[in-house]
């Protein structure tokens, strides 16, 4: 089976294999989904996720690949607009891609020591000694140009720079 067609889905590649989550389906009137698809280039077969837990149904979710502390690549995804939209995007989840199984990680500090809900950012994660990811600006209502880190070791997010202006 393949999945089913949908825009503003989070994507990205970990152990030879391409993931996505979630999305809007829009011939369903703005039809939001929480699935998860693995596709395996070498065969051009998708395989469908089913994970006991799972970030809610949303669309624009961002997710990033990093190798994790214990040398086993995860998946990371930063939520988008969630259903209900007045929850905002605020948690942060993992998926391994061997267990293939979401874990919801626990976000160390409050706000302004995280970065506020956005959606519409860049993100990005790095592998080797202390794997971390990147955020990078978005909208939040307006546009911001700030530039995160998260450590995958010890669950906090730091803030490291502010970009060039808006755009």
């Amino acid at each position: 089976s393949t999945p089913p067609p949908r825009r503003d889905f989070a994507m990205a590649s970990a152990d030879g294999l391409v993931f996505i989550f979630g999305g809007n389906m829009e011939n369903k009137g703005s039809y939001y989904l929480s699935d998860t698809w693995a596709l395996d280039p070498a065969t051009a077969r998708w395989t469908a996720l089913d994970s006991p837990t799972r970030p809610l149904p949303q669309a624009g979710g961002l997710l990033a690949a990093a190798l994790g502390g214990d040398a086993r690549s995860r998946l990371y995804l930063l939520e988008g607009p969630s259903i209900p939209m007045d929850r905002g995007q605020d948690e942060l989840w993992s998926l391994d891609p061997q267990s293939k199984s979401w874990t919801r990680i626990t976000v160390t500090g409050i706000k302004p020591s995280r970065p506020n809900e956005r959606d519409g950012a860049g993100v990005s994660g790095w592998t080797g000694a202390g794997a971390t990811l990147y955020l990078f600006g978005g909208a939040h209502p307006a546009l911001v140009n700030d530039l995160w880190a998260f450590s995958t070791a010890d669950a906090t997010w730091a803030r490291l720079a502010t970009g060039p202006a808006p755009r």
